[in-house]
């Protein structure tokens, strides 16, 4: 199971955002929203994660700022799970995507 946190900041390093904690030591501010936005489960064989961040869409259009999420694993074991970022090149098609389904409320 993962959870999906909103980054706070711009242009964290990868390591930074993977390894926590979720306060910067040197400047004591928070890297990613503590609330998540949501949370979804992925099985080991491939396959997309499908995790519903209609929350932090909302934020974005009510003006926050993007700077993307922190995927947090929170159950299972620790075998290794790879995710690909939006800098992959070796095969686009497994590129993160982001899909927006507008409904009328």
């Amino acid at each position: 199971m993962y959870r999906a946190h909103r980054l706070l900041q711009r242009g964290m390093s990868l390591a930074a955002v993977l390894s926590g904690p979720k306060v910067a030591r040197a400047a004591a501010v928070p890297i990613y929203n503590a609330v998540a936005d949501s949370q979804a489960g992925v099985g080991w064989d491939p396959q997309w994660l499908e995790i519903d961040i209609a929350a932090g869409i909302q934020a974005t259009s009510n003006g926050q700022a993007n700077h993307g999420w922190r995927l947090v694993s929170v159950s299972g074991n620790s075998n290794l799970q790879r995710f690909r970022s939006n800098d992959y090149t070796a095969d686009p098609t497994l590129m993160p995507k982001l899909t927006i389904v507008y409904t009328n409320d």
